[in-house]
């Protein structure tokens, strides 16, 4: 099997890693789309929303392929 297609699982120790690594996306996110404001911006804000998900994808699977 390809390695970008291999399955991890995760310790308990990564397992609240990862959580504490999303939490930290998420409120991330969150302060963007608050200082874009409410104008007309659903492109950016949906660009930045894509871009962030792939970041804390890529993230995810280097913490559980580190040691």
């Amino acid at each position: 099997m390809n390695t970008e297609f291999e399955v991890f699982t995760l310790t308990a120790e990564k397992m609240a890693e990862s959580l504490w690594m999303s939490n930290l996306f998420d409120k991330f996110l969150g302060d963007i789309l608050t200082l874009m404001g409410e104008e007309n911006n659903i492109r950016y804000k949906s660009i930045v929303r894509t871009k962030l998900e792939e970041a804390c994808f890529f993230a995810q699977k280097g913490l559980a392929l580190s040691d």
